[in-house]
């Protein structure tokens, strides 16, 4: 796939994207006094319809001091009184360039006793934008379960949780840099500031109610808001409770509400703990959306014996007295948010245009974002014989920036990629002998076609740019097969790629390229029959001049990679420490790299599967998180459900089940991913992970881009250096 595959990476100060941002990662920030004192905050906590009284209130300002460090508490701690009611008087100056939050820990709403199992918040936003001077200028803070399930999966990735009780504390933080040398100016709190502008786009935080679209504007994406609601009443049903009564585990439980909700929200991974309150709960739900791996008894108190899912027994918590009203009424097949841009969506004329006819998301081929977290959606009008393409662009917001025009020669673009130097390119994947096998690079800032360049080899398919701004690709043509790089010059106005041919080289069809930490290349190589190959190329220069041997070494797989048959599935992803995972029609597989010398690789076993077309596995490519787990959208086409499945591939391969999302259709009312018709992505293509960690896919069949907030780790396009993992 055409892509920049190095997803642990930072967005910077830059001016040549679609948008030139002076901090955080993706968003526009308002200039505000530094280290302003903040005046009284007041509001009001609800559990459900009922007040929170003697409830703990924190006001918090986020830190620079990696995932989840501790937070700064801005003002002493106060109690809600019998109505719900709080007021705060800060006397701790609020950090220039960091976000405010409050949480409400243990209260009651007029039972007997206080709940040391809730605990709520509500993401406020970034303060300089609260206050005017030393006054605050926001309304009264409402805390709700709503707004603690938007922070939850908003936030979630910059989250941790300790203490308990009444003095339980919620800390949100962000690293203060990546490692490593960049052309770009390095953020001080990248992929917080997108993560803080998702949790304010979802839930008004002065109602406590979801936007029917994200951040309240009209044609935006469609917010899930029944399923927000329904998530929370599952809330309510432990908040309004007076706690646990007895142990809970991944197992077992002790049959109240608080017991039920910890129980089924433990993450199914070795060693997970089991949550003891609220805001905890819902973060795990956020992170593991499909929490369904162990069945439970009927009343779901046990685990392993009966036909209840995790994901019913959740549902059967939200009874019919829930205080939200609007909820699913029936059971979600997982608890993703998706939000949804609909198929039309970023159509431009005039100056945003670079054409006479400028279409929005139609048959989304592929989705790519760049190191500010801006969105490229590549779109065509068919599947199986396009009559153009084109790339829109959109700000991290989803705000229309350019369409390109509707280009009736070069159809055959099948991915898409930036670099940091303000370009998005795309390869024409046609044969030489028509002459438009082109490497096409357009404007992040206008969507102006800068350059097109031929590739003097036949079919290019598959690319991947280097942090040198330069493009590695191979073709998927059967004969002749060869690497080659275009080496970038000139600027970022006026680019320039020569071309040239590397070692060592392939023989048969090359449906995927990826490199490693250290440069060093992976091929996966297309079969005619039940068979394919991983080919391995080792980095025998520096990085900033990689050089290659005179040959691949190869590894052979069993499992179906075709450029003929359908369906196929493919894909391969690099991790951390060098080995690979691909996939085929017959599995996932890991292929791992031993150290020699010499130097060799070899393909480890099936990795289970959480869903198939027919008997095969339908993958569109795969991609890797922050946390190294493997995602891969299905690219069903309405036969099965679609979505992206997910692996955690460091706890021996564990499937964690395929994530589709629930949203609302002004044709068809709620819709969730019970059947491949109905679900968000139906037909999922091609995906990207943005550095707050929610996952962008592009569906072709169902003509639209979907963002699941939060469902994988932060990660950064365009800027990781080649290294997975969270920026540290």
């Amino acid at each position: 796939m055409i892509r920049f595959d190095l997803p642990s990476v930072l967005c910077a100060s830059i001016s040549v994207g679609i948008l030139s941002l002076t901090t955080g990662c993706g968003v526009q920030t308002m200039a505000g006094p530094t280290d302003t004192p903040l005046s009284a905050i007041g509001g009001i906590a609800h559990g459900g319809m009922q007040t929170i009284q003697g409830g703990t209130v924190t006001l918090y300002a986020t830190q620079s001091n990696g995932y989840g460090g501790a937070a700064l508490q801005l003002a002493p701690t106060t109690t809600t009184d019998t109505l719900g009611s709080f007021t705060l008087a800060p006397n701790v100056a609020c950090p220039a360039g960091q976000y405010a939050y409050i949480t409400i820990a243990a209260g009651d709403t007029g039972g007997a006793s206080v709940n040391s199992n809730s605990l709520l918040m509500t993401a406020l936003g970034k303060c300089s934008d609260l206050y005017s001077g030393t006054t605050y200028t926001g309304q009264p803070v409402w805390v709700d379960e709503v707004t603690t399930v938007a922070a939850a999966y908003a936030l979630g990735n910059f989250t941790t949780v300790s203490g308990s009780g009444a003095s339980a504390v919620v800390n949100i933080s962000a690293p203060t840099n990546n490692t490593g040398t960049y052309s770009v100016t390095v953020p001080s709190a990248g992929g917080l500031a997108h993560a803080f502008m998702n949790a304010l786009a979802l839930v008004n935080p002065y109602s406590g109610q979801p936007y029917a679209t994200y951040n309240n504007k009209a044609g935006y994406g469609v917010i899930p808001d029944a399923e927000i609601f329904l998530l929370g009443n599952i809330l309510q049903s432990c908040v309004n409770s007076t706690g646990t009564t007895g142990t809970n585990t991944a197992m077992a439980n002790d049959g109240t509400p608080c017991g039920k909700l910890f129980s089924m929200t433990t993450p199914p991974v070795s060693g997970a703990s089991t949550p003891t309150n609220t805001m905890a709960a819902m973060l795990n739900l956020a992170h593991y959306p499909n929490p369904s791996v162990n069945t439970w008894s009927t009343d779901c108190t046990t685990a392993g014996g009966g036909t209840s899912t995790a994901t019913s027994c959740l549902f059967g918590l939200s009874t019919s007295e829930g205080a939200y009203g609007g909820p699913l009424t029936s059971a979600p097949p997982d608890w993703a948010l998706a939000v949804v841009w609909p198929q039309g969506y970023g159509v431009q004329t005039g100056a945003n245009c670079s054409g006479t006819t400028c279409g929005g998301i139609n048959y989304a081929y592929y989705v790519a974002l760049d190191y500010q977290d801006n969105v490229y959606v590549l779109n065509t009008d068919s599947g199986t014989s396009p009559t153009y393409t084109n790339i829109n662009g959109f700000g991290p917001d989803m705000t229309p920036v350019f369409a390109t025009a509707n280009d009736t020669t070069y159809i055959l673009i099948k991915e898409i990629a930036t670099d940091i130097a303000g370009h998005v390119l795309g390869i024409n994947a046609a044969t030489s002998s028509s002459g438009n096998n082109y490497l096409r690079v357009y404007s992040t800032a206008n969507g102006s076609l800068l350059v097109s360049t031929q590739a003097p080899t036949s079919s290019p398919l598959d690319a991947v740019i280097d942090t040198y701004n330069n493009v590695l690709y191979l073709s998927s043509s059967t004969s002749g097969t060869s690497l080659r790089r275009f080496t970038y010059g000139g600027t970022s106005a006026a680019p320039t790629y020569t071309t040239a041919t590397l070692t060592p080289q392939l023989t048969g069809g090359a449906m995927q390229l990826t490199l490693d930490a250290n440069l060093n290349i992976y091929a996966q190589e297309a079969s005619s029959s039940n068979t394919f190959k991983v080919d391995y190329a080792a980095n025998t220069g520096t990085y900033a001049a990689p050089a290659y041997g005179s040959a691949f070494t190869t590894t052979s797989l069993s499992g179906n990679v075709s450029l003929s048959v359908s369906p196929v599935s493919f894909g391969i992803v690099a991790d951390a420490n060098g080995n690979a995972y691909t996939g085929a029609s017959g599995g996932l597989y890991k292929v791992t790299k031993n150290a020699g010398p010499p130097v060799s690789i070899s393909g480890g076993a099936q990795i289970s599967l959480p869903i198939t077309y027919g008997t095969a596995m339908y993958f569109r490519y795969l991609y890797l998180d922050g946390s190294g787990n493997v995602l891969g959208p299905d690219n069903a086409n309405g036969s099965v459900t679609s979505g992206v499945a997910v692996y955690d591939v460091a706890d021996g391969g564990l499937a964690l089940g395929t994530y589709k999302g629930c949203y609302v259709s002004y044709v068809t009312g709620i819709a969730c991913g019970t059947t491949g018709s109905t679900s968000p992505m139906s037909s999922p293509r091609g995906a990207a992970i943005d550095s707050a960690g929610d996952i962008w896919v592009v569906s072709s069949a169902s003509h639209n881009l979907t963002l699941l907030i939060g469902a994988a780790a932060p990660t950064w396009p365009a800027l990781s250096m080649v290294k997975y993992g969270r920026p540290q």
